[in-house]
């Protein structure tokens, strides 16, 4: 015996078949309740938390690689931003200034944005009248880096 064997939605009129649809859906029968078999079991729930865990995870690890990029990216500008400026100085120099002699020289270590940048240079005088200089900053992070420019300076 079905209770809701009687049982009509009110909207059947609008919508006739929605009544029989209803009442697929939840029948009593004397041995108990028989739900439809269209819905999501909890196991499918379970292995799409999953699946939606492991994304997350990928996003996660995608972030933090992301925030080292945008570090690395700041030191090597502060780098940079200090090498040009070192690099402009010394090429403004007199030709016969003592900071331009040949051989390796080392500039003070200079902090910038927390990290200590450590700079050097070399001055090689070439025969044909002229000198290159290299500059050279270093610096750890986490890794050791450095970035190198490079400029000639004639008479």
């Amino acid at each position: 015996m079905s209770i809701l064997k009687d049982w009509h939605c009110p909207c059947t009129i609008t919508y006739p078949k929605h009544n029989s649809q209803r009442s697929n859906q939840i029948t009593i029968n004397q041995g108990g309740i028989k739900l439809n078999k269209k819905g999501f079991t909890l196991i499918e729930v379970l292995i799409g938390l999953i699946l939606l865990a492991i994304g997350l995870l990928a996003i996660a690890g995608m972030q933090i690689t992301a925030v080292r990029g945008n570090f690395f990216s700041h030191y090597l500008t502060q780098a940079s931003y200090f090498g040009q400026d070192r690099l402009e100085f010394l090429d403004n120099l007199s030709y016969s200034s003592n900071e331009l002699l040949a051989g390796n020289h080392n500039d003070p270590a200079t902090t910038i944005s927390g990290i200590v940048f450590n700079p050097s240079y070399t001055v090689v005088d070439d025969p044909n009248g002229y000198k290159i200089i290299y500059y050279t900053i270093r610096w750890n992070d986490g890794v050791n880096r450095n970035i190198s420019f490079s400029t000639i300076r004639s008479q």
